[in-house]
């Protein structure tokens, strides 16, 4: 049994970056691979369905732009016999209304893609050109978009988070492999039940700090889930606690998830840790396990609470 949460008054701001020329240069180069990656992410592999022998192809269409100041990008998305509703949001919701403001927004024909089929990670002609520092940038430019998006605009944007995170996470990988020779045979040995139950089940710094609860699904020879809880103070975005870990995934092909976000209050000197809030990228993370796994991790002399409530 988890103990009541104390109280807090604790308020967050994100600080306002420095302005300067070298930065209007970077923000319309990351602004223009953030709504590359925006058009990329929303448009969906085409799913094929089998009926009475058949095989029917659902179209995916998809219509993106910036708005006249160019500070945010907007998309809409939709398949054949289903609306844009299936999104699920992790504040609001979206009605049939809104549904159809889309379309009044969105009615640019040079941005209209339909009958797509393509990967899963689509890849455009200059993005082998892209270094991981301007894909990162980039990502930081959808997630402050994502911190003051409407409920309208955030699917796709939640979806080029997604994206972009998943394509930094690649170019990490490909940036060691080219660097260090491949592991020893003796290494690759290792399971993947035992090299997920050799990580660290929680890391955490001292102080306020953004976390993620990253799942490692069932595969393989695993018994079980297993779930991974990264905070660092020194993280600006949430998927910056998790980048490390889901790259020493990826090396191995091990299959992961960021089911969410928050925050935590770990204070060791008072014994005390507050666990609350949400990620604009990933949703709110499931607290109560969070706070058990960190009960465990620091003892029992700690007072763990949470609560789903603040940023």
């Amino acid at each position: 049994m988890l103990p009541a949460a104390f109280s807090s008054h604790i308020k967050h701001h994100r600080e306002k970056r420095p302005s300067s020329s070298w930065g209007v240069v970077r923000a319309a180069r990351t602004k223009r691979l953030a709504q590359e990656t925006a058009e990329d992410s929303v448009l969906a592999p085409s799913q094929v369905e089998s009926d009475s022998g058949s095989v029917k192809e659902r179209s995916a269409a998809t219509s993106c732009r910036t708005t006249p100041s160019g500070s945010s990008i907007q998309c809409a998305t939709s398949l054949e016999g289903h609306s844009t509703d299936d999104v699920t949001q992790p504040t609001g919701g979206r009605t049939p209304a809104d549904q159809t403001d889309v379309h009044r927004r969105f009615p640019f024909k040079e941005h209209l893609f339909s009958r797509v089929t393509c990967p899963r990670k689509m890849e455009r002609s200059g993005h082998s050109q892209r270094t991981p520092e301007e894909v990162e940038l980039a990502l930081e430019v959808l997630n402050d978009e994502l911190a003051e998006a409407s409920p309208l605009d955030r699917p796709s944007l939640e979806l080029a988070t997604q994206a972009l995170t998943e394509r930094l996470v690649e170019m990490r990988k490909q940036q060691r492999e080219a660097k260090n020779p491949p592991e020893s045979a003796e290494a690759n040995k290792q399971s993947t039940h035992e090299y997920s139950s050799s990580l660290q089940a929680v890391i955490v710094g001292d102080g306020i700090q953004k976390y993620t609860l990253i799942k490692i699904p069932k595969q393989d020879d695993m018994v079980g889930d297993v779930y991974l809880v990264r905070g660092d103070p020194k993280a600006e975005y949430h998927y910056q606690t998790a980048l490390d870990t889901l790259n020493a995934l990826q090396s191995r092909n091990i299959m992961s998830d960021v089911t969410g976000g928050g925050r935590m209050s770990v204070l060791r000197a008072e014994k005390k840790v507050e666990i609350y809030g949400y990620s604009y990228q990933y949703g709110a993370a499931d607290h109560s396990i969070t706070a058990k796994m960190v009960k465990e991790h620091l003892g029992d002399e700690f007072l763990v609470s949470f609560g789903n409530y603040g940023y």
